[in-house]
């Protein structure tokens, strides 16, 4: 991190930190005031002191009115701060102290619990908030539609959508490129597709505001579509865009590249990476993770590297997925040693090997029926902490397998048991059949009896 960077970071935390200082100390502050005036008020009129009363009662409504100001303030703070769990921890104080939360208090609140990724507790929030007469905004809809398209709950957004336009509230630009993002993802590209269309048509003229599609809506729409590899579309979708005067991004060619270079038309793909640099637009670690995962596919490698070289002269940064596809597909074309060459490289550069980085050199080592080398690297994964998943041991017991080294997978096989793992069908038949026919029948029915078990157990 450069120092002025990190003298920024620091300037921002201590601002941080001295605005959450005195938002506390106001909000503690008045809370035992409110106590206070609350405690005398019933004591006045008891007393038959109605003035004094009604003076304690005015007293403690300006400072109820007060503290909820202050605590609006402290909670933007926190949620600014993205100090989430806090935040509502001071909204739930604010409710014991008996304060009646407005708009903002609860929108701040749902909007947290919803960062934590507790879209119920958001839902919950919006209840209570309109039992308590508080009205709801476009930014309260906004937040719970965002929280269930995030979880993929498409069909239950739209019904917040239709509650929210029922209430007469105004969909804006963020709502229709929520929900379009939405069903894209969640593998609905026709839902998304219609509600672009009711963009377009209806230009939503309400409020004498106009919305319309923009760069957010057609990234959505064409990513969608490409994964669904309808490309041709997608590009004339594109055609279309640029003939309304939207400037495209990263963003727009990325998911053209990747869509291309799924179906295998590299050459496409190739020629859309070209159009982007002559446009000035700078590849991300995306661009060049489609086009390599691409070209590896059709045994390209020459042209990998040369992309992998055209990363460093663009100073784009390798990341742990480009890490991954390279060592995996150098191994598994037989280039054991570039490999491992690029495995201390990531290293090197601080980027510490996980669990899939691990298990994606293994299955190119398998590919190639390097298990030594592959078997190595399992026990380099154990010393560093990293615990094999099923995957990591499928794909060694498979290599071992085709091998016919049946010794090598019964060993596995019991260390995934013992893990709580277990080997795939074609893994056991496969090894069931070999042990047999090296007359290893009391090792097969022990793996016969074991997967027996685990079937059972799984149907309990």
């Amino acid at each position: 991190m450069e120092k002025r960077h990190f003298c920024s970071l620091i300037s921002r935390l201590c601002s941080f930190t001295k605005k959450l200082s005195r938002f506390s100390a106001a909000f503690n502050g008045f809370r035992s005031h409110s106590s206070q005036a609350f405690s005398e008020f019933p004591v006045d009129f008891q007393k038959g002191n109605p003035r004094n009363a009604e003076q304690h009662l005015h007293e403690s409504i300006t400072k109820l009115r007060y503290l909820l100001e202050q605590g609006n303030k402290l909670l933007e703070v926190l949620a600014s701060g993205r100090l989430f769990n806090e935040t509502l921890e001071v909204f739930s104080e604010m409710l014991e102290l008996g304060l009646r939360p407005d708009t903002f208090t609860y929108n701040t609140a749902i909007q947290s619990s919803v960062k934590l990724g507790n879209i119920k507790e958001a839902i919950d929030l919006l209840s209570i908030m309109e039992k308590n007469q508080t009205r709801p905004d476009s930014f309260t809809y906004n937040v719970i539609i965002s929280g269930l398209c995030k979880n993929k709950q498409t069909k239950d957004a739209m019904n917040y959508f239709t509650e929210m336009v029922s209430k007469c509230l105004v969909p804006d630009g963020v709502t229709y490129n929520t929900l379009i993002d939405g069903h894209c993802e969640s593998g609905s590209t026709k839902g998304a597709l219609n509600l672009a269309r009711e963009m377009e048509e209806h230009k939503l003229k309400r409020c004498s505001k106009e919305i319309t599609p923009d760069v957010i809506t057609y990234n959505s729409l064409i990513k969608g579509l490409c994964k669904e590899s309808r490309v041709i579309e997608a590009e004339n979708l594109v055609h279309n865009v640029e003939n309304e005067g939207v400037t495209l991004d990263v963003i727009t060619y990325n998911s053209l590249i990747d869509g291309y270079s799924r179906i295998g038309d590299m050459s496409k793909a190739l020629e859309l990476y070209k159009n982007m640099e002559n446009m000035g637009i700078k590849p991300s670690t995306i661009t060049y993770h489609a086009l390599m995962s691409g070209l590896s596919g059709i045994g390209k490698m020459e042209k990998v590297d040369e992309l992998y070289s055209k990363m460093s002269e663009k100073n784009v940064i390798p990341d742990v997925m480009i890490y991954n596809l390279l060592i995996q597909e150098h191994a598994k074309f037989g280039d054991v040693q570039k490999a491992f060459t690029l495995h201390k490289e990531r290293i090197d550069n601080g980027l510490e090997p996980d669990e899939m980085s691990y298990t994606s050199f293994i299955i190119g080592l398998c590919a190639e029926g390097k298990m030594r080398e592959a078997e190595k690297l399992l026990a380099d994964m154990k010393i560093r902490g990293l615990v094999p998943s099923a995957l990591t041991y499928n794909t060694l017991m498979e290599g071992h397998v085709k091998l016919n080294d049946y010794h090598g997978a019964y060993i596995l096989s019991k260390e995934m048991i013992g893990n709580r793992f277990y080997p795939s069908s074609f893994n056991c038949d496969k090894l069931i059949t070999g042990l047999r026919e090296e007359g290893r029948f009391q090792e097969a029915e022990l793996v016969l009896s074991e997967m027996n078990f685990t079937s059972s157990s799984s149907i309990d």
